[in-house]
C-alpha cells in the first residue's frame, strides 16, 4: 500500500468517525431539549409552590393554638362556639394590656370541630427504578446462570445486547415469572447471519409496560434488533429502547438511523433512555455540549461501545456483580431513572381473598372435628342452596379453628427456594435500603457479600430441584412435565392490554374484560325446544336412570379425586374431600338427592374459577387467551356421578373414529391410526387425502338443545 493510499484510507475513516459521532449528537440534541422542557416546567412548578406557601403562611402568622380551654358540653355547635370565643377574649384581655376589642375566630382542634383547620400533605419522598445493562455475548449456554441470577435480583428494569437468542428458548428460560420480557431476536431469514444479534428488556411485574418498537425502523433495518417499551410507574412514563448495531453497517445507513430517531415524538417531552452497542469505537463521549447522558465508562480497550442517552438519569456507574460473566470489551452498567410514585403490583386489585394453608394444619384435630359432626341438622332444610350453605357455615367454622390462614406477602419465592435463601434475601433487602438511607460502606459490604452467598445457594438449591424432578420421572412424571410446562410458558399477564380496540391499564378493567371475552364464546341456543320435543329422538331405546344416588356412589366419585391441593371457589381442597370421604358422603347424599328431586342445581356450585391460558401470538390481546374452569370439588363429585351414569347409556352411540373426550383416546391414538392407514395404502400405491379442520371455540359453542335431543 502506498503511502498515498494509506493516507486516503485514514482520511476516510476519520471522516466516517465524525458522521457517525454527528450522528448520535442529533439523538442527543433532542434528549437535551426534551430535558430543558421537562426541567423548566419543573422550575414553575416550584415557583408556583413557593408563591403559594408564602400567602398561605402570610394568611397563618396571626393564629395561635390554645391549649387547656374547658371543652364545651352545649349540643349546639353555635353555642359552643359562642362560650369559646368569650373564654379566648378573657385570656387575650388578660394578658394585654390594650383596650382595644380582640378579633377571634375559634376553631377547636377536637372532634366537636366541623373545620378541621389547615392541613399539610407533604409529597411522597422521590423514588427510583433500578436498571442494569450488559453486552452478553451470547445467552444460549448461559441461560441456567442468568435464571438462578435473576431469581434473587433487586433490577426493576434489565436490559440485555448480542443475546444471540432464537425461538428455541423461551422467556421463561431466562427469568422468573415476576419478569415481563420483550425480546428482538436477530432475523436470520433478513440479514443472511448465521447467529449473532438480538436485544432483550426485561421489566418487573411491579411496572406497567406497552411494547412500542418504531416500524419505521425494524422495517428498514432488518439488520438493527431494536426493542422499545412505554412503562408506567405511578404517574411517570419512561420510554426505553435497547439497541444493537452491528459494525458493518454502512456510514449512510448510520446517519439515516439516527434521523429516523430524531423525528420519533415522545424523544421531546417524555423521560427517555437510549441504551445499546453502537459498535463506534471511535466514538468520544462531551456531556458538556448537550443536556443528556452518556456514559463514560470505558472497556478495556479504553473505548466506548454501549451507550446510554437519558434526559432523566444523573449517573451511571460500573456494575461490580453483574447478572452474567462480564466481557472484557463491554462493562455491566447500572442507572437510576427517578419516578413520580411508587411503584405497585399490576394485579392488586384491593380485594383480599380468605385462603387457608394447609401446609400448617393440625390435621389431627381437623378430622376428629369433621369425623364427630352430626350432619343430621342438614335434612331440616328441604331448599338445596340453604342446605348448602348450612353445609359450608358447618365445614368454614371447623377450618377457622383448625387451619391457619395465609399472610399476604407482597413477593412470593419459587417452590423450591429453602428458608434459609429466604432469609438471606430478606436480611440483603434491609441491608439495602440502609445503605440507601445512611449511605454507609458497612451495609453495602453486607448487600454484596449476601447477594453472592445468595446467588450461590440459589444455584444450589436449582441444581437440588433439577435432579428432584429427573429422579421422579418414573415414580411421578407428572412434576417432570409441570416443571416442562413451566419453561414453556410465556411471562404472566402483562400489565397493559388490548381488548376490541380499547387499551386496558387497570388492573379491574383487564380482569372484567377477561370475563367479558370468555362469556362471548357461548351462544344461547337459536333452535326451539318445542319443535325438538314433537320430533322422535334419533337414538332409540335410550334410558338413563336418575333414581335417588346412593353413598356407595358418592364415595366411589370422591375415591376418583385426584389428591391434590386443588381447590375452587369454597377453598375446600380435594385432598380434604378425599381424605374425608365417608365424612362427607354422608351430607352430600340428602344434598345430592334433594338437588334431584327438585330439578335444582345449587347456586353455589354454578361458581368457579376461571384462570386465563395463554395459548400463542401477542400476550397483550385478551383474545389470545383460553379460560380454563377450577370447579369446586363438591360439584365436581355431582358431576363424576351424571357422568357415570350417562356414559354407559351413550358409549354404544359414540362413532368408532372418534378419539376426543374417549377414556383411553387421545390425539395419540388417533395419529397411530392414521400413520398405519397411510402406511398401508402407500404399500399399496394407493392415494391418500387428508383433511384438517379446527373450529374456533368449538366445545364453547355447541348447541347444548340439539345436543341434548341427539
Amino acid at each position: 500500500m502506498t503511502s498515498t493510499s494509506a493516507k486516503e484510507e485514514l482520511e476516510k475513516k476519520e471522516e466516517n468517525k465524525k458522521m457517525k459521532n454527528k450522528s448520535v449528537k442529533k439523538v442527543k440534541r433532542c434528549l437535551g431539549q426534551g430535558k430543558d422542557e421537562q426541567n423548566k416546567a419543573q422550575n414553575n412548578y416550584n415557583m408556583e409552590d413557593i408563591i403559594a406557601e408564602i400567602r398561605d403562611r402570610d394568611r397563618r402568622k396571626n393564629n395561635l393554638i390554645i391549649f387547656n380551654i374547658e371543652e364545651q358540653n352545649d349540643t349546639d355547635a353555635s353555642l359552643r362556639k359562642n362560650k369559646d370565643n368569650e373564654a379566648i377574649v378573657g385570656l387575650l384581655d388578660a394578658l394585654s394590656s390594650s383596650s382595644n376589642t380582640h378579633d377571634v375566630k375559634p376553631v377547636r382542634l377536637g372532634k366537636f370541630a366541623n373545620d378541621p383547620g389547615f392541613k399539610l400533605i407533604l409529597p411522597n419522598k422521590p423514588q427510583e427504578i433500578l436498571c442494569a445493562y450488559q453486552n452478553v455475548r451470547g445467552l444460549r449456554t448461559k441461560t441456567h446462570e442468568l435464571f438462578c441470577a435473576t431469581s434473587q435480583a433487586e433490577f426493576d428494569v434489565v436490559a440485555f445486547s448480542e443475546t444471540w437468542l432464537q425461538d428455541d428458548i423461551n422467556n421463561s428460560e431466562l427469568f422468573p415469572e415476576d419478569y415481563q420480557v420483550y425480546r428482538s431476536d436477530r432475523r436470520l431469514n433478513l440479514t443472511g447471519q448465521s447467529c449473532g444479534g438480538g436485544v432483550l428488556l426485561a421489566y418487573k411485574n411491579t411496572i406497567k409496560c406497552k411494547q412500542y418498537t418504531p416500524s419505521v425502523i425494524s422495517d428498514n433495518f432488518p439488520s438493527i434488533d431494536i426493542v422499545c417499551c412505554k412503562c408506567t410507574v405511578g404517574s411517570t412514563i419512561i420510554y426505553i429502547i435497547v439497541m444493537y448495531i452491528p459494525p458493518s453497517l454502512p456510514v449512510n445507513e448510520f446517519e439515516l438511523l439516527f434521523d429516523m430517531l430524531e423525528q420519533l415524538e415522545f424523544l421531546y417531552d417524555n423521560k427517555v433512555v437510549i441504551i445499546g452497542d453502537f459498535n463506534i469505537p471511535q466514538y468520544v463521549s462531551n456531556n458538556e455540549d448537550h443536556k443528556c447522558l452518556c456514559n463514560d465508562i470505558r472497556n478495556s480497550s479504553d473505548r466506548l461501545l454501549d451507550l446510554i442517552f437519558s434526559n432523566s438519569i444523573n449517573y451511571v456507574i460500573r456494575d461490580n456483580s453483574p447478572l452474567i460473566k462480564e466481557d472484557a470489551h463491554h462493562p455491566a452498567l447500572l442507572f437510576r431513572v427517578q419516578v413520580a410514585a411508587e411503584s405497585y403490583d399490576n394485579f392488586s386489585t384491593n380485594i383480599k381473598q380468605k385462603s387457608y394453608n394447609f401446609k400448617k394444619a393440625n390435621f389431627l384435630e381437623l378430622y376428629n372435628s369433621l369425623l364427630n359432626t352430626n350432619w343430621s341438622f342438614l335434612e331440616e332444610s328441604q331448599n338445596v342452596d340453604s342446605a348448602v350453605e348450612m353445609l359450608y357455615t358447618k365445614i368454614y367454622e371447623i377450618l377457622d379453628q383448625h387451619v391457619p390462614l395465609y399472610k399476604t406477602f407482597k413477593r412470593t419465592f419459587s417452590k423450591w427456594y429453602t428458608p434459609e435463601i429466604i432469609q438471606n434475601i430478606k436480611i440483603k433487602a434491609k441491608h439495602l435500603e440502609k445503605f440507601k438511607k445512611f449511605k454507609c460502606d458497612f451495609h453495602l459490604r453486607k448487600f454484596r457479600n449476601l447477594r453472592s452467598i445468595i446467588k450461590t445457594q440459589i444455584d444450589s438449591a436449582y441444581q437440588k430441584h433439577l435432579r428432584e424432578v429427573q429422579d421422579t420421572i418414573l415414580s411421578d412424571s407428572r412434576q417432570f412435565w409441570s416443571y416442562v410446562r413451566t419453561k414453556k410458558q410465556k411471562s404472566r399477564i402483562p400489565g397493559i392490554m388490548f381488548y376490541e380496540d380499547r387499551t386496558l391499564d387497570h388492573p379491574q378493567d383487564i380482569v372484567n374484560k377477561f370475563s367479558d371475552f370468555f362469556s362471548s364464546v357461548y351462544v344461547m341456543s337459536t333452535v326451539d325446544s318445542a319443535l325438538i320435543d314433537d320430533q322422535d329422538p334419533s337414538v332409540n331405546n335410550l334410558h338413563i336412570n336418575f333414581n335417588n344416588i346412593t353413598e356407595t356412589e358418592i364415595l366411589n366419585a370422591i375415591k376418583s379425586l385426584k389428591t391434590k391441593m386443588t381447590s375452587g371457589p369454597d377453598l375446600i381442597p380435594s385432598f380434604l374431600v378425599k381424605d374425608c370421604a365417608n365424612v362427607f358422603s354422608k351430607p352430600l347424599y340428602h344434598i345430592f338427592n334433594t338437588a334431584i328431586k327438585c330439578n335444582y342445581f345449587p347456586e353455589a356450585w354454578k361458581r368457579a374459577k376461571v384462570c386465563p391460558i395463554f395459548e400463542n401470538d401477542d400476550p397483550a390481546l385478551i383474545t389470545n387467551y383460553r379460560g380454563i374452569t377450577i370447579l369446586n370439588n363438591f360439584a365436581k363429585v355431582f358431576e363424576i356421578i351424571v357422568y357415570n351414569r350417562i356414559y354407559p347409556c351413550v358409549e354404544s352411540q359414540l362413532a368408532q373414529h372418534q378419539h376426543g373426550f374417549i377414556k383411553k383416546r387421545s390425539t395419540i391414538t388417533n395419529l397411530a391410526l392414521l400413520t398405519q392407514f397411510v402406511s398401508h395404502n402407500i404399500d399399496k400405491l394407493e392415494q391418500t387425502d387428508v383433511i384438517y379442520t379446527d373450529f374456533s371455540k368449538a366445545f364453547d359453542r355447541i348447541d347444548h338443545t340439539i345436543l341434548l335431543w341427539k
